[in-house]
C-alpha cells in the first residue's frame, strides 16, 4: 500500500527516495505479480492528488505489480459523503488549512477501500 500527502503536485520527497531506492528490486522483478494500492491527502479539494496516485500507478506498473483501484461510488460531494472526491485510482482525503481532524467520511472512504484491497488480496492468494 503506497501512501503520501500530496505536496506541490506529487508525492513527498521521502516517498520518491524510497521508490528510487528500490531499483534493485525492479531489476530482479522482485515484486512482479504482487498487489498494490494507494492513498493520498492534501489541503485542496483537487490539490493535484491524482498526480500523486498516478505516480504510484506508473511505478507499480514498472515493477509488474497489479494495481487495485477504489470501486466505491461517490455518495455526493459534501464532506459528509463517502468518496466525495470521486477517486477511483485510490483513496483521496482532504482537510482544510488548520483543520486538525480529517472528515469522518474520508476515513470511511479509506476504510472501505482498505477492505476492498484486503478482499482482493484474499482472492488473489486463492488463485
Amino acid at each position: 500500500m503506497f501512501g503520501s500527502p500530496t505536496y506541490l503536485g506529487g508525492y513527498a520527497a521521502q516517498v520518491k527516495a524510497f521508490i528510487d531506492g528500490c531499483s534493485g528490486v525492479w531489476m530482479k522483478q522482485g515484486w512482479k505479480d504482487k498487489l498494490a494500492a494507494g492513498f493520498t491527502h492534501s489541503q485542496g479539494l483537487s490539490g493535484d492528488k491524482l498526480a500523486t496516485l498516478t505516480g504510484f500507478v506508473v511505478n507499480t506498473m514498472q515493477h509488474g505489480i497489479v494495481w487495485v483501484g477504489n470501486a466505491g461510488l461517490p455518495e455526493g460531494d459534501t464532506p459528509d459523503k463517502v468518496n466525495r472526491l470521486s477517486s477511483f485510482t485510490g483513496a483521496m482525503a482532504q482537510s482544510g488549512y488548520g483543520q486538525a481532524v480529517t472528515h469522518p467520511a474520508d476515513w470511511e472512504t479509506a476504510t472501505r477501500f482498505g477492505t476492498r484491497v484486503g478482499e482482493t488480496l484474499v482472492r488473489w492468494q486463492k488463485g
